[in-house]
């Protein structure tokens, strides 16, 4: 075997034994490694990969298909509602294809070229529903709500493909570029809008193994006007103040000539785009020389730990910006620097590691402004509270997103707050099909968030149905090929059932959670879930023979059958 492949076969074994991901399917863990490799430099969680993964039968020759807007992953119709679309919008949607072939083939690329017409168009549901899986149909239809958005508002579309394979290095037939020529072009012809950009990108072992050795370094070099104002504060930490050329902290913030969206994955929002706000920023960015910049700005506040100051520099690791996202992003997009530029950005430094004080200073530095109760969910007491009980019990409660990835904590023992909510809400409420359709509700609204985190529930039985949906999820990898098409939307589903088999019970409580022995978990009880999910089906398409398998998954009366039928079966099992 050639060197490099063999490394990149080993990168691959480390990631899934690194990761605890050791025995699930190898064709889903290269898919899974894959579409972690081309994220990497992104804001993208191992729960977005999951979610990203359509391969199978009827996948268009795709495995991973990504959306982003605003570098934020979309997963559900859901999430839509609570995104503004303007000019400044950007949709980047990632489309990969993951073999374990040791060369690249033009077979794989005529399945994308006989799939962009029906994709990137709008035809039918019923046409979407024959041509592809589920799981694809969905993302498509997610993909298609956001693109005729785009095509009224503006904004820009980026379409980036990709084909990984273990290929020792990258060798093409003139007729294979000409298809890659020929797809890009197709793309940009199919969405038919002024802002769109599409590329390919072909990933053999070298490309892969330089993504998995990729490792961001978060220390960096942050220049001040003059050198920073230090204060301390008892044994409580350091703080710096001073003012940033704004030069200067246009480069603190990009590389590569993209903003560092890991330097702000701490703040409770992302970019607003051209809102009022944003757009004073940017009318005084580009046109108010006259006077200081900082004088008409609230600044930026970072925290960060291990301070090296020098003269008017200071060098500090794990950066966050907590406050300010919205006046760095218009530095970053609209900043052009004019050759003699003096105005400055106010920027605070807080020297601090210990979580409820950074929570505080996040919470605090946010609560002059309209934001959304849920934004601040993460620094709720019961949050906090659950992150430490995990923590205990060996699982990683990733309040504020991608902390622990960052950390490489193992990704299968990293849990969401959303994540967490559609769990109990599927297992523990007996409501799959709520957690399926609406998760993002599920947090946002006040009533539902209080209903899910309820404080006199035990935190054990949180933690239980989160293991459940991730066991089923585990074994569910495992099925065949067929089993995993058909049953992809009611994965929550099958969990629910998998835990009455699991306690030998119709319906139970939280207590009843508590007592369960993980070690029950078991292959044989998944098929079984399985298989009375299946007999749901066949009697909801009886009636409903028209409805969509994507639809029937987020239907509350396909709960009642389900739970209908566990009541008949469980006895028997």
């Amino acid at each position: 075997m050639n060197n490099v492949r063999h490394l990149a076969e080993s990168c691959f074994n480390n990631f899934l034994i690194d990761n605890e991901l050791d025995e699930i399917d190898k064709g889903i863990g290269f898919e899974l490694f894959c579409a972690t490799m081309i994220t990497k430099q992104l804001n993208v969680s191992f729960e977005d990969i999951q979610d990203s993964l359509v391969g199978g039968g009827n996948d268009g020759g795709i495995d991973a298909f990504i959306i982003l807007i605003n570098d934020d992953c979309i997963n559900s119709l859901d999430q839509l509602s609570s995104i503004k679309i303007n000019g400044d919008t950007k949709l980047h949607i990632l489309i990969n294809q993951s073999k374990r072939e040791n060369s690249f083939t033009e077979s794989t690329i005529d399945k994308l070229l006989a799939s962009v017409p029906i994709i990137f168009s709008f035809c039918s549901v019923k046409e979407l529903n024959l041509r592809f899986n589920q799981g694809l149909l969905e993302k498509v239809l997610i993909f298609r709500k956001l693109w005729e958005s785009l095509a009224l508002k503006g904004g820009h579309i980026t379409v980036s493909y990709s084909y990984s394979c273990l290929a020792s290095e990258r060798t093409f037939s003139k007729a294979y570029e000409h298809k890659i020529e020929q797809l890009v072009r197709d793309t940009k012809s199919q969405l038919n809008v002024s802002k769109v950009n599409c590329t390919f990108a072909n990933l053999s072992c070298t490309e892969l193994l330089k993504s998995y050795q990729y490792a961001k370094s978060n220390r960096l070099k942050l220049t001040f006007k003059q050198p920073p104002l230090s204060i301390s504060y008892g044994k409580s930490g350091i703080g710096y103040i001073g003012v940033v050329k704004l030069s200067d902290f246009y480069d603190f913030i990009k590389e590569n000539g993209n903003i560092r969206e890991d330097l702000f994955e701490s703040n409770i929002r992302h970019y607003q785009g051209e809102v009022d706000v944003n757009n004073k920023i940017k009318n005084t960015l580009l046109n108010d020389t006259v006077r200081d910049f900082w004088w008409l700005n609230n600044g930026v506040t970072i925290i960060a730990t291990d301070p090296y100051p020098f003269g008017e520099s200071l060098t500090i690791d794990n950066i966050q910006i907590v406050n300010g996202l919205q006046t760095s992003y218009s530095i970053g997009q609209h900043y052009n620097s004019p050759q003699e530029e003096h105005r400055s950005v106010l920027v605070k430094v807080v020297i601090n590691s210990d979580k409820e004080t950074v929570d505080k200073i996040i919470a605090s530095t946010n609560d002059q402004n309209a934001v959304s109760p849920t934004l601040l969910r993460a620094s709720d007491d019961t949050q906090k509270n659950l992150e430490m009980y995990f923590l205990s019990k060996g699982y990683f409660y990733d309040r504020r997103k991608n902390f622990y990835k960052n950390q490489g904590k193992p990704l299968n023992k990293i849990v969401s707050i959303q994540f967490t909510a559609q769990a109990i809400e599927s297992v523990l409420y007996s409501n799959p099909s709520a957690a399926r359709s609406k998760p993002t509700t599920l947090i946002k609204d006040n009533s539902s968030y209080k209903r899910i985190f309820n404080t006199d529930i035990s935190f054990e039985a949180y933690l239980r149905c989160c293991q459940i949906v991730q066991n089923t999820f585990e074994l569910f990898s495992k099925e065949q090929n067929n089993t995993r098409i058909a049953f992809s939307n009611f994965k929550l589903h099958i969990a629910r059932i998998y835990a009455s088999l699991l306690l030998q019970k119709p319906t139970f409580q939280a207590h009843d959670l508590i007592s369960l022995d993980i070690k029950l978990f078991n292959s044989a009880t998944l098929k079984t879930s399985i298989m009375i999910l299946d007999n749901c089906i066949d009697q909801y398409m009886g009636e409903h023979p028209e409805e969509l398998l994507s639809n029937i998954s987020k239907s509350k009366s396909f709960d009642a059958i389900m739970l209908k039928l566990i009541e008949q079966t469980y006895d028997i099992v």
